[in-house]
């Protein structure tokens, strides 16, 4: 997508989930970015880039993307998304290509060498949605369910109208379950076990 494209994309998405930006809001989010800038300090104010967020999750809702899917093997996925992420969930995959298409027309621009309002818009949208659904340090490195299975559930719960978030954990391939050290087994008492041998080894490690 172009810069203007970029534009009309946020415009629907800030009017369509918060209010609708006035013609010297949309004029600024074209402008280069300055850290002094008074106007562009009150327009971060809105945090716009939540909206973006939501429009992520409202494409995915209706198996819509922001771009063609095809263009992730070439450098976001090299690969196609079926394939990288095999056997997920539909919805799963359905938020996954909403997002990785919307990052990768980002690099569109990027590539351009701007520094606009805009642009640093989409990409805290970016950083907002990585953080919460691919918390790992790239796209196919899977993270434990019990760190980061919560908060997403309570974003797609807030902001997935449509979304089957049930689906969605069915088949997670960036979820792990794993063992909660702060939970143990589940046995009775397991908790507390940890915890006497935490303590014990500590003890011994000043003794040495």
């Amino acid at each position: 997508m172009t810069l203007e494209q970029w534009k009309t994309v946020t415009c629907d998405a800030v009017s369509r989930f918060d209010k609708e930006l006035t013609q010297s809001e949309v004029d600024i989010l074209l402008q280069n970015v300055k850290s002094d800038d008074v106007h562009q300090q009150e327009l971060a104010k809105r945090k716009l880039h939540f909206s973006l967020a939501k429009e992520i999750l409202a494409r995915a809702s209706s198996n819509r993307t922001f771009g063609d899917p095809a263009r992730l093997r070439d450098q976001i996925l090299y690969g196609s998304i079926e394939d990288v992420y095999s056997g997920a969930s539909p919805t799963f995959l359905a938020v996954t290509r909403s997002f990785l298409t919307f990052y990768r027309e980002f690099l569109d621009i990027e590539k351009a060498g701007m520094n606009t309002v805009l642009q640093d818009v989409i990409s805290r949208t970016i950083q907002l949605h990585r953080t919460i659904f691919f918390p790992a340090k790239d796209l196919r490195t899977a993270a434990p369910y019990h760190l980061f299975a919560e908060d997403q559930r309570k974003t797609l719960n807030a902001h997935g109208q449509g979304l089957d978030v049930e689906d969605f954990f069915r088949s997670n391939p960036l979820l792990v379950k794993t063992i909660n050290p702060l939970k143990g087994s589940g046995a009775p008492g397991s908790g507390c076990c940890i915890l006497v041998l935490l303590v014990i080894s500590f003890v011994i490690g000043l003794c040495c």
